[in-house]
């Protein structure tokens, strides 16, 4: 990830978290999200798919 947009990333939140794949990213998002939050998940076309297979594996 740029140092660019993680530095843009900082002035609307406090909190980053980075993982070192996508699978890893969706299991970190998913258990950390309250009842009623929500999970957006962006980026190409390839990050995008391989996160929904991770969300499709299991009934979350």
């Amino acid at each position: 990830m740029s140092c660019f947009i993680i530095m843009a990333s900082l002035a609307l939140t406090s909190s980053i978290f980075i993982r070192k794949n996508v699978k890893d990213a969706v299991d970190f998002a998913v258990k950390n999200a309250g009842k009623n939050d929500l999970v957006c998940i962006t980026g190409s076309l390839y990050i995008v798919g391989e996160a929904r297979k991770e969300l499709l594996k299991e009934n979350r």
